[in-house]
């Protein structure tokens, strides 16, 4: 569980860092960062990254979990948890950029390519239960397979990218306007 937790606070984290080097241009006017700026990142954490998480711990608990927990019932406050835990790492990983790259420092640029980088490599560490599939029973038992071999899983995840890349290139657009 603490590994899917890492790359949940990553994956925020990195996306946060990614819309604060967009919107880089518009650091240098005195309310930065600019409201226009952090209205386009609220939106794609609300329209973007939330649905998509909601959507993935309610309908895959076990999986999304790390099968950590049971797949009923829903634990609405670890679902609420979660769902603030990355929406503020998001937010944290948007300001913390949008300072560095206020200064003209190169670390902005620098930090975001050690988050990718950790990320990248959490996903390729042994010990990943992530790249199975079943129900907390299922895993328990050894009888989960693996995600490629689970098209619904390979289908929503697919959908799910396509998603939020469409809302990345929006918000670049929004921002860079």
């Amino acid at each position: 569980m603490i590994k899917a937790a890492l790359q949940d606070a990553l994956s925020c984290f990195a996306i946060g860092q990614l819309i604060a080097w967009l919107a880089s241009h518009g650091l240098s006017e005195p309310d930065a960062p600019g409201r226009r700026e952090l209205g386009w990142t609220l939106l794609f954490a609300a329209l973007g990254w939330v649905p998509v998480s909601l959507y993935f711990l309610l309908v895959h608990p076990a999986w999304s979990w790390a099968y950590a927990v049971a797949d009923s019932p829903i634990n609405w406050n670890l679902v609420v948890f979660a769902l603030t835990a990355q929406v503020g790492l998001l937010l944290l990983g948007y300001f913390w950029s949008c300072e560095l790259l206020r200064g003209g420092s190169i670390w902005a640029p620098l930090m975001f390519a050690v988050s990718c980088a950790i990320y990248v490599l959490s996903l390729i560490a042994p010990g990943d239960v992530l790249h199975l599939f079943g129900t907390l029973e299922q895993f328990q038992a050894g009888q989960a397979v693996p995600i490629w071999r689970c098209w619904r899983l390979m289908i929503e995840l697919a959908v799910s990218g396509v998603w939020l890349v469409a809302w990345l290139l929006v918000v670049r657009r929004r921002i860079r306007d």
